[in-house]
């Protein structure tokens, strides 16, 4: 890999997003813009792997500067995606809440948040507004009870995960 080569941190940081190494694809697509600050394409997929880390701040402020850098693309993606942060008090503690809508407006997920990661309580609702999924992060890993819901709100899966991974039977 030659280190003066944007293009190459570029295409590597997309293989790396591909095989799902989201962390090796950011510090790729972070070498490609240390090298070239204008090539939008870096920072647009930096915003796809940003987003799959659950960092959804980071992968907002990307996708705006490709956006700024004239990348198409990137404002579909944005005037599909609402997210929104709030600061609150919860037992005591500050609490930064996200909530995620689609296009239409409806409540995709929320949880709590903490230094650009999942960090708490997170839920996800079917587009009726009823509760699809709720359970636990602890630094962006699944963590705890998790519970599964049908549309009409019956139970239909309970299940634990424990340092990141799905413990016990699903």
């Amino acid at each position: 890999l030659n280190p003066d080569n944007t293009k190459n941190y570029l295409l590597r940081g997309n293989l790396c997003f591909v095989l799902a190494e989201y962390e090796k694809a950011v510090n790729d697509y972070d070498k490609s813009i240390a090298l070239n600050k204008y090539l939008p394409e870096s920072y647009y997929f930096r915003g796809h792997a940003l987003f799959s880390m659950l960092n959804y701040q980071g992968a907002c402020a990307s996708w705006e500067k490709a956006k700024l850098l004239g990348f198409k693309e990137t404002g579909k993606i944005l005037g599909d995606l609402k997210i929104e942060f709030t600061d609150t008090i919860k037992d005591g503690k500050s609490v930064r809440l996200l909530k995620h809508y689609d296009k239409e407006g409806w409540l995709i997920e929320q949880g709590e948040f903490k230094n650009g990661k999942y960090n708490g309580e997170v839920q996800w609702f079917y587009p009726s507004g009823d509760l699809k999924i709720s359970g636990y992060y602890n630094d962006s890993l699944p963590y705890g009870n998790w519970k599964e819901y049908y549309q009409n709100g019956a139970l239909k899966a309970e299940y634990s995960y424990e340092n990141g991974k799905l413990s016990g039977s699903y």
